[in-house]
């Protein structure tokens, strides 16, 4: 999902107070939807490695108990 944004020209020097904010608040919005994109594709990236790390662990608890089990036997 490209995210289509037009190309915005800073304020001239001489701009306004009002002008300034309003660029300023444009800018916030523009980077609290960057940032929540990115969230979005980092956590659907992530969300694989989570459930293989608690495969991996869950083996690794099964492997230790099954070693403890046939010490113990023994």
């Amino acid at each position: 999902m490209p995210n289509e944004t037009a190309v915005r020209p800073e304020p001239q020097n001489n701009a306004k107070v009002g002008e300034i904010e309003k660029d300023l608040e444009y800018t916030r919005q523009e980077l609290g939807q960057t940032v929540e994109e990115l969230t979005h594709r980092l956590a659907s990236k992530a969300r694989p490695l989570t459930y293989m790390a608690g495969a991996l662990v869950a083996v690794a608890v099964a492997i230790t108990a099954t070693i403890v089990i046939r010490r113990r036997r023994a």
